[in-house]
């Protein structure tokens, strides 16, 4: 699965009162830009209309695609509407209907937003938005409630296999936050470097905590038991 497109979340909220389908939602979750986005949630949206059409049932409802983008170098500056992706003449506009996208850029949230997040969702928003902020990430210690989830959706949309790496060390604990992870990312890390020598394999996985914006280059430095000079010869040595 590759992280610029993550569709495994396509249309599966299906909102149900009493005994009637209301709004059928899908979501679409972005690492990278796209210029065709318009076009593949039109392409979604109809699908989901047509689906009603041979269903048997004269019941309509609306559908709805919502498009997450988690850029945080950048904002979205690709097409967001029909009209922004196709060359439509002036004399064909009454003819050719625009069409948009809702589009949440997450890492562009404000605080107050990301804290209304009841959800373990409140974890994703925020490394995204810390990365966009600092390039590094603090990990909050509050407790993950579907911790195999979150993790594969944090390795997919960051790239970064050793989110969902951790999860068989850390299933069997009863509370695990974010800093539960980080931990044991690094000391993961740390065993895997044993072979090169324990403080080798130890300066390794500060440096790479580091360079992805997991740990902040000062602990890194107390950890590594070094001047927080020493620590930014040994990252040049290898970044």
């Amino acid at each position: 699965m590759k992280a610029e497109t993550v569709d495994y979340v396509i249309r599966i909220c299906v909102h149900v009162y009493k005994a009637v389908r209301l709004t059928a939602i899908g979501f679409e979750n972005e690492t990278a830009e796209e210029s065709d986005m318009p076009l593949r949630v039109m392409s979604y949206d109809a699908a989901g209309y047509r689906a009603q059409i041979s269903n048997g049932s004269d019941r309509r409802y609306p559908v709805v695609s919502l498009v997450l983008y988690y850029g945080y170098k950048k904002k979205w500056s690709k097409a967001k509407t029909l009209y922004d992706r196709l060359e439509v003449p002036d004399e064909l506009k009454r003819y050719v209907f625009d069409y948009g996208m809702n589009l949440f850029q997450i890492a562009y949230l404000d605080d107050a937003t990301v804290a209304k997040f009841k959800s373990d969702f409140r974890f994703v928003a925020d490394y995204f938005v810390q990365m966009r902020k600092t390039g590094r990430y603090i990990a909050p210690d509050e407790k993950i409630t579907h911790v195999q989830e979150m993790l594969s959706l944090m390795s997919a949309l960051t790239d970064d296999n050793r989110f969902s790496d951790v999860y068989e060390g850390i299933k069997g604990e009863e509370r695990v936050s974010m800093c539960t992870v980080l931990d044991e990312i690094e000391t993961r890390g740390i065993e895997k470097g044993i072979k090169e020598g324990i403080e080798q394999g130890r300066d390794n996985t500060l440096i790479s905590l580091v360079h992805d914006g997991l740990l902040s280059i000062e602990v890194a430095a107390d950890r590594a038991g070094v001047t927080l000079d020493e620590f930014k010869a040994m990252m040049k040595k290898v970044y």
